[in-house]
């Protein structure tokens, strides 16, 4: 237990008490009305069976008013639930690598509709208070905070210390990047010696997590098996993926460990360097205040510049172990220079040296091969290393393409199959990351050959690419 205080010691925010109650008021019949209304059609159901679409018509029903209104406000208040909002379905989504590694599956827990309703109702009381709990180094699940502003966080420092290296060699300080992996980071966080006490160390009340609490943990599952359903498995820890408050929940129980790193006084974060030499400067300037995290849900990414800063960094995380929520993953996490070379001063190489051989964190730079990730954005540090990001895009969008050649699709078909399932990927890649304009060139043939594949006489490109709305 002491473990957990000392994780907490971080937290100085917490909400106002009336916000606290106003979170576990009487929801409204219109809200629920409205929660219905606003969901996707076609999505899976929970083990009941009940869909968005039959949920909506019952909800509308007058007759139906009275006991709904009795079910969500005694689930909030007293933490009562209908047995099927307590026995959910999980089925398995396999990632990357070997299949038969149940590590790499991701586990989506199918809910019944009407509790996923209940759960909206509540994320959307819990949102307007959660920005002013969590600091702008957390972009995930946050109203006004987008995963591209990290991603084109990380891009300005590499660029910076690049620039930083070559031109400014004499004031130049080598910095690490240091990606860390949360193993199975929603399925480790438990309800009762760590949810629940940081959920009222924020200022949540009682009641308000003792419903989170008895519904998330207080439950049965069941898991899909190539189409069969195991016995039920009592539910002990973990928030469920698939309902929509769980990654708020989970930022909430993060943020100790980042506020710890953020008010390190051993940790001083990445702060801009001058790309010139004082002699060169036209005018003086004043950097930003030094970037210590950047995180979107468990992917966080922290900046060290000398062993000592290191070792404060691996101290936290050895505490933030100890506590009944977490497990930092060393084999697959991953520390790279930010100016992308080897590390040449004596302080960059005991980094290098205690990341690589103490925390066994694989090392990327130039002499690498291949690329890494953060938040979906590649980062390389050579052409070759390039070139090997732009091979995989092109086979992956290939192979995707091949995937529907052979089917009967029509023209629009083609074209949304395209924007959906295909260049999505991409347009959130080149919002942050520059691709040379040949293969930028290649994608658009491949997708152009597919989408007018068999039709005759074809549109020119600069017409098929235009919007719907002008003949695209």
């Amino acid at each position: 237990m002491q473990i957990i205080v000392d994780v907490f010691h971080t937290i100085d925010k917490t909400i106002p008490a009336e916000d606290s109650q106003d979170i576990i008021e009487d929801i409204p019949y219109e809200d629920i009305i409205q929660g219905s209304q606003r969901t996707p059609n076609g999505s899976s159901p929970g083990l009941d069976g009940i869909c968005y679409e039959i949920l909506h018509l019952l909800v509308i029903n007058p007759s139906c008013e009275a006991i709904i209104l009795q079910v969500f406000n005694d689930a909030l208040s007293l933490g009562k639930f209908p047995k099927s909002w307590q026995e959910s379905c999980i089925v398995l989504l396999p990632k990357k690598g070997d299949m038969t590694d149940l590590c790499n599956y991701r586990p989506i827990t199918l809910i019944a509709s009407d509790c996923k309703v209940f759960t909206r109702l509540l994320y959307s009381q819990v949102i307007e208070v959660a920005s002013d709990l969590i600091g702008l180094h957390q972009s995930g699940f946050l109203r006004g905070r987008y995963i591209g502003d990290h991603g084109m966080s990380l891009k300005v420092i590499v660029d910076n210390a690049r620039e930083a290296r070559w031109n400014n060699s004499g004031e130049f300080v080598e910095y690490a990047g240091i990606l860390l992996d949360n193993a199975k980071a929603y399925d480790r966080v438990n309800p009762q010696y760590y949810l629940s006490k940081v959920l009222v160390k924020f200022g949540f009340s009682k009641q308000f997590v003792q419903c989170i609490c008895k519904l998330f943990f207080d439950n049965s599952i069941y898991v899909n098996v190539n189409g069969f359903l195991t016995d039920p498995i009592e539910q002990r820890r973990g928030i469920r993926q698939g309902d929509s408050i769980s990654p708020m929940l989970f930022n909430l129980t993060i943020e100790p460990f980042q506020l710890s790193v953020t008010k390190s006084t051993t940790i001083s974060g990445y702060s801009l360097q001058h790309a010139k030499p004082i002699s060169k400067r036209a005018n003086s300037w004043v950097a930003p205040p030094p970037l210590k995290v950047l995180a979107h849900a468990d992917d966080v990414l922290t900046f060290v510049k000398s062993r000592a800063e290191l070792l404060d960094l691996e101290e936290r995380l050895e505490s933030y172990n100890k506590t009944p929520s977490s497990k930092i993953n060393y084999d697959k996490s991953v520390a790279f220079p930010l100016h992308g070379g080897r590390m040449t001063s004596q302080t960059g190489g005991l980094i290098q040296d205690h990341a690589t051989n103490n925390l066994k964190i694989k090392w990327y730079d130039s002499m690498s091969t291949g690329f890494i990730k953060y938040l979906g954005y590649p980062i390389w540090f050579c052409s070759q290393e390039r070139d090997v990001y732009i091979a995989k895009l092109l086979g992956d969008i290939t192979t995707a393409i091949e995937r529907f050649a052979a089917r009967q699709i029509s023209l629009y078909g083609r074209a949304n199959i395209v924007n959906t399932m295909i260049l999505s990927k991409l347009w959130h890649v080149i919002r942050i990351v520059s691709l040379p304009k040949n293969t930028l060139k290649n994608i658009t043939s491949i997708i152009y050959q597919f989408v007018m594949s068999g039709l005759y006489p074809p549109l020119k490109g600069n017409s098929l690419f235009l919007p719907r709305y002008q003949g695209g």
